[in-house]
């Protein structure tokens, strides 16, 4: 049963749709990783460095 579920596992590890998939995800990590630093840049929890975006007008870039 082991051999039979490991050799359907690397069929579809070696298909073209599997591969595509890989390859789409790793395009994206950047993108998710830029919103992500962003989001922790724009909302960090610190009063004086909130009324600092906003008063500087970065609010708006962020």
């Amino acid at each position: 049963m082991k051999e039979v579920l490991k050799r359907g596992m690397l069929k579809f590890e070696n298909s073209f749709f599997s591969h595509v998939v890989r390859c789409a995800l790793g395009m994206i990590i950047p993108l998710v990783l830029t919103g992500g630093i962003s989001c922790a840049v724009r909302d960090f929890p610190v009063a004086p460095y909130q009324m600092f975006l906003t008063q500087g007008g970065w609010e708006m870039v962020l």
